[in-house]
């Protein structure tokens, strides 16, 4: 049997790994470990060591060094990271090694011989356009050491790799036309794909949460799940709900979060945000009529494939969403339940909420669940690694 070594790196928070990878992970038919560099606390390793548990998953966390500084504290850890990753692949006969992003990249750059001697099979997760978003959002520049330093380092990976995955074609012909040396055949997409058994409507759930939360039958719930920070467009998600929530005053934004919300005053009993496990955003999700998933525009939005959407549509709901974000606008063309903010007035938002909310919840999630399914996801994997 194969044994696959996934290795990432993260801040003190991340949830990707439980509701994303771990349910791949899990479905590949192989032996799979996953090695988190982050600096998050005990508590948080905790929960998602039982997580892993719970997927069949073998988890290793190694605490990122923040002292004396972030940046000095990363070099060092990079330094002492890929003797990590030589024991971990020797003690555990690791035969496939796939790090993702950039900071992995960076350490198993330097095990390159090392792994060719071994014939451990590199799988590199691009992981969309990481050094353009760091660009586009985290204020790295262009032509700086660093960005040149990362650029490098993502160069030598993709040039050393077996496979290349990302979340887009456009990520593929974007790495492709900047770095000649590379050729097509060893690039894939792969998608990012929900469980349909998972997320599933709740008629009791929608009824429970509707009555908690002053809803009658007529009055619209918009909802948004994940993070908040820059590469998302907070004002505008609140521009449109202000313009709902004129129209239909009834009507509620439902946020699930963790991160911090600046709300307006006028609108503080008209958002409800909460921050749920997991396992219970089906359930709140049963209560809403409409998803929305904004993001900033920038180059780097081309190599995403924003996961939320799938879940709006597996659990019925329509969606209403940013223009660029990944191959999205060519799986969407001509989709009714779909709307793209970009120049969006208020009369055709009510226009476009009127006519979608006529449309069944069936037919959308039939459409999630043929382009948005985990199932698809894991197939996509297994044929590309041949597990």
């Amino acid at each position: 049997m194969k044994k696959l070594l996934f290795i990432c790196w993260d801040s003190e928070t991340s949830n990707y790994l439980e509701t994303l990878f771990f349910p791949i992970l899990s479905g590949l038919g192989m032996e799979c470990h996953v090695m988190q560099f982050s600096w998050a606390n005990p508590v948080e390793v905790s929960r998602i060591q039982e997580l892993a548990k719970g997927f069949g998953v073998n988890y290793k966390h190694v605490p990122v060094s923040r002292k004396p500084h972030p940046a000095i504290g990363a070099i060092w850890t990079v330094y002492r990271g890929k003797g990590i990753i030589r024991s971990y692949i020797q003690e555990h006969a690791i035969n496939v090694l796939m790090p993702r992003s950039i900071m992995p990249a960076m350490m198993v750059n330097r095990l390159k011989n090392w792994l060719k001697d071994r014939q451990v099979q590199l799988v590199y997760d691009a992981d969309g356009l990481s050094i353009e978003e760091r660009v586009d959002f985290a204020g790295l520049k262009p032509g700086s050491y660093r960005y040149r330093k990362q650029k490098g380092e993502e160069l030598e990976m993709l040039l050393q790799a077996d496979l290349v995955l990302t979340r887009s074609n456009k990520a593929i012909q974007f790495l492709l036309a900047g770095n000649q040396e590379l050729t097509p055949d060893k690039f894939f997409k792969v998608s990012n794909g929900r469980d349909p058994n998972h997320f599933v409507p709740d008629l009791q759930k929608r009824k429970h949460y509707r009555n908690l939360w002053g809803l009658q039958e007529k009055d619209i719930l918009l909802a948004y799940t994940g993070s908040i920070g820059v590469p998302y467009k907070w004002e505008r998600m609140l521009e449109i709900f202000t313009w709902l929530h004129h129209a239909a005053p009834g009507s509620k934004f439902l946020v699930l979060t963790r991160s911090q919300l600046q709300i307006p005053a006028a609108l503080t009993d008209a958002v409800i945000v909460i921050q749920g496990a997991f396992a219970d955003i089906p359930g709140y999700l049963s209560a809403a009529d409409i998803g929305i998933s904004l993001r900033k525009s920038a180059p780097s939005l081309i190599g995403l494939a924003p996961i939320k959407i799938g879940e709006y549509f597996l659990m019925g709901l329509p969606v209403l969403l940013s223009a660029g974000i990944g191959d999205t606008e060519a799986l969407l063309s001509g989709i009714s339940f779909a709307q793209y903010e970009e120049n969006l007035s208020k009369d055709q938002l009510m226009q476009w909420v009127k006519e979608s909310l006529a449309i069944p919840k069936t037919e959308i999630r039939d459409f999630g669940i043929r382009h948005f399914n985990l199932q698809q996801t894991i197939a996509g994997y297994k044929e590309i690694l041949h597990a």
